[in-house]
């Protein structure tokens, strides 16, 4: 997945991302950066951290506070991005529903999880950590289920050299 021609051609041409729980925008503004064919539109209700959020792209990046669990739109976005330990696990759960009806056929949804860490201490300290954030300790099995259980499908585990992991699922 992580070396998607499919994906990688689908993020040259224009489109929406959607990044949900962008805080100040520090993804969105990557991903504008990265692909300049992408508009990215940027949600969240932490108004301290949406009035942080600023671009050098600005005609391409858009931010919103609006609850992710009221999404209200239509066939939109190409792509979507969650960061899972920082978002509450019901907000996710709520908010998927309206996400596939607002993902574009063949849009895709990641979800950011942690992977598990080695050992019993670091692990605990890693759950400690996104409880700290507001989120959820997803595992690949569980993120996985929930985006089939909303009608993601073609779901993978995109693992990077880093704690950090991706689940993907594609709306078909």
């Amino acid at each position: 997945m992580s070396g998607s021609p499919a994906l990688a051609e689908r993020f040259k041409q224009p489109g929406k991302f959607f990044d949900i729980g962008s805080g100040t925008g520090w993804i969105s503004m990557e991903v504008a950066a990265r692909w300049p064919a992408l508009h990215v539109d940027g949600l969240d209700v932490f108004k301290p951290a949406l009035a942080l959020a600023a671009s050098d792209v600005a005609d391409r990046i858009a931010f919103y506070d609006t609850d992710f669990v009221k999404l209200d739109a239509a066939e939109t976005y190409c792509t979507a991005f969650l960061v899972g330990p920082f978002i509450p696990r019901t907000v996710i759960e709520l908010g998927l529903p309206g996400l596939h009806g607002a993902l574009e056929l063949r849009g895709w949804v990641f979800i950011a999880i942690y992977r598990a860490a080695p050992d019993e201490l670091s692990q605990a300290l890693l759950d400690l950590r996104v409880a700290r954030s507001g989120g959820y300790d997803w595992t690949p099995a569980s993120a996985g289920k929930l985006l089939a259980d909303n009608g993601f499908h073609n779901t993978v585990e995109i693992e990077f050299a880093t704690p950090a992991m991706l689940i993907a699922g594609q709306k078909t």
